[in-house]
């Protein structure tokens, strides 16, 4: 049978034409392109068609068996009829379409989907839907979801954008259950503010502990951009107020460089009571801090500058009296070549930091440290020599923390240090091409001495020691820090003597598979310090410190052996071990399987097992599992399992875990939920 092409403006006018006519969505005057196997027009030019319809409108593509139209009034009716929207709208079948008005249909007896695939398993049904492209919405009035057929939700209104385009609407919720809090439920709707800023407010009832809000609001620019979190409730299992704030801000105010960061919560275990992905579970403190920062550079020197405040929230304390806050601070680096060949650089840093606590002390202190650096390339690898001076002084107001109580009240303290190190690299390299592989042994050998005056009368802010407050912490002793200048972090305190760091590292390298470049296969590298009499404060009074090695397996592309170790020579026994193998594969996951073990004091020890995965199991099956075992204690510190669902249109997830908890005897942190998401929905609510 021959086909019949009309295309017609809504206007009234029309024409029979072969062609095809594009237009501007925006246009009042949109053309429509009707396709049937038998089209007329009666005297009220009034369209009627048969047969295969095919109707072009607005973008969208509507077929059916039946159609009359009225191009005047721009009302019609086609029925029955499947719809695919403009787009990535989706795809709607109805037993009648009727067009309202040049912008909206009326969909009887309606079904819609956003899935693409052939056989959809989902379906969102309603008795009536509207097609509104003039708001970009598609609505529903009493819908149900079906999954596979049979109806597995319920919802009062729904709306869903034709275009993709940001608007305003309920999201996805989500259910869990936990031990402490009882059953959960996450209602989230998204506000779209303005294009550069947008709300994510979200309803979290609870059973056991009251209602929860969380807001979420981001803001966007071409200099500024920023993103505020914040988490409430009225707990009325405990009886109080609680709640968990973070916001981040970086801005550009020309040359300089703005940077804020708060975090800061009402009770301590806020953050391992709830669900929360703002902060670390396993946080001991909370640091705000504002920066203002510049850099000046120029060929091979550069200049900077920073200044700001940082404020600290101990979670093991009840408040904040005792806590030493940084505010301001400002600090100045200057690097620059004193020889044409850049081998000599002049180095230098000032520092500034006033500390106090809100108990009433008061502490500034000032940091000047001038370096000179040199670098000489050998045969076989370098030579560097390194050597500085660091003034140190204090003007303490009051008794802070981390003080000797002999100290004395508003007093000017001091300290000075001079120190050098001279550090010898070599590479020793040997290719074996029947073989395709090449291996590099690599000495290294560094001289320190560091002099240092008497530092007892010295505040600590940067050094101490949470076990001990009165002794400073050193650095944890392993093969990453072996060649490190200063034993203590921070400018507190100096580690005062001489040493000789000495260590090798190997590295196997072969032929990258498919191309003629060189990936690393192996590494291994050993290391030791030793000290003479009198310098041997930082490894337990022994001229031998400890024995540190690292090795890192590359066997393949996808797979990673990472293991370092600390050997007590003197004890005979391990002080500390981490192994970790990773896998990566192609279509199939990741999978991380770890041992860890740390030799405490008083011959305790942390020894845990840890398993971290997301691995395909079949072609739309995942498994998520994330476990630390308490080897020592035999039991499970936290875990979470999750088993998830894909499909190109819709996923479930379904997981479960428990969360270490600051008081594990009474909230153990046990969850389970699950999050069923649907490709394209925009979400649902209650009108």
């Amino acid at each position: 049978m021959k086909r019949i092409t009309l295309i017609t403006l809504v206007t009234g006018s029309w024409w029979l034409t072969p062609a095809t006519v594009h237009a501007d969505d925006d246009r009042p005057e949109m053309p429509i392109e009707i396709e049937a196997d038998q089209l007329e027009q009666d005297a009220e030019r009034t369209i009627r068609a048969s047969g295969a319809i095919r109707l072009q409108w607005r973008g969208s593509v509507l077929t059916g068996e039946q159609l009359h139209f009225n191009p005047g009034q721009s009302q019609g009716k086609l029925e029955p009829a499947n719809i695919d929207l403009a787009g990535p709208g989706g795809h709607a079948s109805a037993a009648s379409v009727t067009v309202v008005d040049p912008t909206t249909l009326q969909l009887d007896q309606a079904s819609f989907t956003n899935c693409d695939c052939e056989d959809p398993p989902w379906h969102l049904k309603a008795q009536q839907m509207r097609v509104d492209y003039k708001t970009n919405q598609i609505t529903a009035d009493h819908a149900s979801l079906e999954l596979l057929g049979v109806p597995v939700a319920y919802t009062p209104w729904w709306r869903h954008p034709i275009a993709r385009i940001r608007q305003s609407g309920f999201l996805i919720p989500s259910f869990r259950s936990s031990r402490s809090n009882g059953l959960e439920l996450d209602i989230p709707y998204y506000w779209n503010i303005a294009p550069d800023r947008d709300a994510t407010l979200t309803l979290h009832p609870t059973t056991q502990r009251g209602l929860l809000g969380k807001v979420q609001y981001r803001y966007l620019d071409q200099d500024y951009r920023g993103e505020l979190n914040l988490h409430a409730i009225q707990d009325t299992q405990d009886q109080e107020l609680r709640g968990l704030l973070r916001f981040d801000h970086r801005q550009r105010l020309d040359e300089w460089r703005l940077n804020a960061h708060l975090e800061r919560t009402r009770t301590r275990n806020f953050i391992t009571d709830f669900d929360q992905e703002l902060v670390e579970r396993s946080a001991l403190h909370l640091e705000s801090y504002v920066t203002l920062n510049r850099l000046w550079s120029q060929a091979d020197r550069y200049t900077g500058l920073e200044g700001g405040s940082r404020w600290f929230q101990d979670l093991r304390r009840q408040d904040e009296n005792h806590t030493a806050q940084q505010l301001p601070y400002l600090t100045l680096l200057d690097s620059r070549p004193l020889t044409a060949d850049g081998r000599l650089r002049l180095e230098n840093g000032l520092r500034f930091d006033h500390f106090f606590q809100l108990s009433g002390d008061h502490t500034q202190r000032f940091d000047v440290a001038p370096t000179l650096r040199y670098q000489h390339p050998l045969h076989i690898g370098s030579i560097e020599g390194a050597a500085g001076v660091r003034g140190t002084f204090y003007r303490v107001s009051g008794l802070p923390e981390f003080v000797t109580d002999t100290i004395e009240n508003d007093s000017v303290r001091h300290r000075e240090a001079s120190w050098a190190s001279l550090r010898l690299n070599s590479t020793l390299r040997r290719h074996y091409p029947e073989a395709a592989l090449s291996h590099t042994l690599e000495p290294t050998v560094q001289y320190v001495i560091n002099n240092v005056t008497d530092q007892s009368q010295l505040p600590n802010y940067d050094s101490w020691n949470y076990l001990n407050p009165a002794q400073p912490r050193p650095r944890e002793f392993n093969i990453t820090n072996l060649y490190a200048i200063n034993q203590f972090p921070g400018i507190d305190r100096i580690s005062g003597g001489q040493w000789i760091s000495y260590g090798l590292t190997s590295r196997l390298f072969g032929q990258q598979e498919g191309s003629g470049s060189l990936r690393e296969l192996a590494t291994f590298a050993i290391g030791q310090r030793w000290a003479p009499s009198g310098d041997r404060d930082y490894q337990g009074g022994y001229a031998l410190s400890d024995l540190v090695a690292g090795m890192d397996l590359f066997p393949h592309e996808n797979w990673a052996i990472l293991s370092a170790i600390r050997y007590d020579p003197h004890a005979s026994m391990v002080r500390a071990t981490d192994i970790e193998m990773q896998t990566t594969l192609p279509q199939q996951g990741k999978l991380a399987i770890g041992y860890h073990r740390h030799q405490l004091p008083y011959d305790e020890a942390i020894e845990d097992a840890s398993i971290k995965s997301n691995v395909r199991l079949l072609s739309s099956w995942r498994w998520l599992q994330q476990l630390d075992y308490s080897l020592e204690q035999r039991e499970l510190k936290s875990w979470r399992s999750g088993l998830q669902y894909e499909h190109e249109c819709w996923s479930f997830l379904l997981n479960a875990g428990r969360h270490v908890s600051t008081d594990p005897l009474q909230n153990r942190g046990n969850f389970i939920g699950f999050l069923v998401s649907f490709q394209g929905l925009g979400g649902y609510g209650i009108k």
